[in-house]
């Protein structure tokens, strides 16, 4: 397990609500979660160890993931161009399912981490919800090029 500057958090600090799975893939899993204001994040799983399991959680900016669902940008850019400075880390332990979260600055997360999610859009991966995610995302993101 990578090793990471960061601030260990006992909790997020606000609920994220699952809303469903984008990519289940046998190495890349990513799940869209949204807080209860309604912004919308990402969760995707990015490595383990037989102790612990470790996802990463941002918040979505929509401009860049539509030129990702579009084919003009990687994963990894949705993840740094993300909203804000940073990222949140969400250490879970295997047997016990005690978690740990750490504040990450976008620039401290691991090069291996961003090779892992240099992957491109391509539809037949995605699960069927990733379809209504799309179009939810067309319209906040022509909203978002508005401002």
């Amino acid at each position: 397990m990578i090793s990471l500057k960061g601030i260990n958090l006992d909790e997020l600090g606000f609920e994220l609500i699952m809303k469903d799975l984008i990519l289940d893939l046998e190495d890349n899993r990513v799940i869209h979660y949204v807080n209860t204001e309604g912004e919308d994040f990402l969760k995707c799983f990015i490595e383990s160890n037989n102790k612990i399991k470790r996802w990463l959680i941002f918040k979505v900016n929509h401009i860049v993931l539509h030129y990702f669902f579009s084919g003009t940008v990687l994963f990894s850019e949705v993840l740094l161009k993300a909203e804000g400075n940073f990222i949140y880390i969400k250490d879970m332990a295997q047997t016990s399912g005690e978690i740990e979260y750490i504040i990450v600055s976008k620039k401290e997360i691991p090069k291996v981490y961003l090779k892992k999610l240099s992957f491109s859009y391509i539809e037949t991966d995605y699960t069927p919800y990733t379809k209504h995610l799309i179009k939810l995302n067309e319209i906040c993101a022509s909203m978002d090029m508005g401002k």
